[in-house]
């Protein structure tokens, strides 16, 4: 929609309160718990567990980890991941979202979750 609209010229700092604004937007329509298999997230407290014990994550770990829950069921681009984790002057190493990815397996194994890969897409 074209709810918001911005003039230029702008401040930078202006156009990312307004894209933080449209994330939690976003972010309050979900419901309060998502449920992947054993893997539940609790919208309102930001926590992660699974099978009953809070699972320990990194910031970032939970940053991606929370992209791909909340959009379960449709593909998540790296590019679209990377946004999620790192500030807009960040410059990031794409394989960076790899090895989140890769570390999220390692701690999700033994579950009924999974994280697929779709090369050139994303994951799902």
């Amino acid at each position: 929609g074209a709810d918001d609209y911005l003039a230029k010229p702008f401040q930078i700092e202006e156009l990312e309160a307004r894209i933080r604004v449209q994330l939690r937007r976003a972010n309050d329509r979900t419901a309060p718990v998502i449920s992947c298999g054993d893997l539940v997230f609790d919208t309102n407290t930001r926590l992660f567990s699974l099978g009953g014990a809070a699972l320990s994550l990194t910031p970032r770990e939970h940053a991606v980890l929370e992209q791909l829950v909340v959009k379960a069921g449709r593909t998540v681009s790296k590019a679209a991941l990377s946004t999620a984790i790192y500030d807009f002057d960040t410059d990031a190493d794409p394989s960076a979202i790899e090895i989140y990815v890769h570390r999220l397996r390692k701690k999700l194994e033994g579950s009924r979750v999974q994280i697929a890969t779709l090369r050139g897409l994303g994951y799902l």
